[in-house]
């Protein structure tokens, strides 16, 4: 059975064509597929651990400086890479950071990396969000969130 690494979903129904008649045809057929229909994947199929353009990585050390010292509102999200419903709210954040990045700063905060940021600011669920302003924090939500939750939110500090 082969399966995709990120969303742990079975693929092998997809190979019903003739040409892939021997397990190993079917296989290379199947891996193929599920690369090309994932963009998330580097070209050995592990999940890529990448940081988005307009979404900035923060780690022990540029924290004080990127989300206290920041001139615009900070929306900081901590997360993990075992952590499910950090993985849906990703592409969200992205999103969002598109949108609104020209008057909001988007920060991650990778919490197994970054253990030290993550309990000076007490954070004990992931993901959570938090949002600062003028070097102090403002606002701060555990679990994941819709679109239009964060939205709403973001609105409140950008407007």
């Amino acid at each position: 059975m082969v399966r995709d690494a990120s969303f742990d979903r079975d693929f092998s129904h997809r190979v019903m064509a003739a040409s892939c008649s021997t397990p190993r045809v079917r296989l290379a057929f199947v891996n193929e597929r599920c690369r090309s229909n994932r963009h998330d994947l580097d070209s050995s199929g592990r999940l890529r651990k990448a940081v988005m353009n307009n979404v900035i990585e923060v780690t022990d050390a540029t924290f004080a400086s990127e989300v206290l010292g920041a001139s615009k509102p900070v929306l900081v999200d901590y997360w993990a890479d075992w952590c499910a419903p950090c993985k849906q709210l990703s592409p969200i954040i992205e999103e969002l950071a598109g949108t609104y990045g020209d008057r909001m700063v988007f920060a991650k905060v990778d919490t197994n990396a970054n253990t030290r940021v993550a309990a000076e600011q007490g954070i004990m669920s992931l993901p959570t969000i938090q949002v600062w302003q003028g070097g102090q924090l403002v606002k701060s939500l555990q679990g994941g969130k819709t679109k239009k939750a964060l939205v709403k939110i973001i609105e409140e500090f950008v407007a």
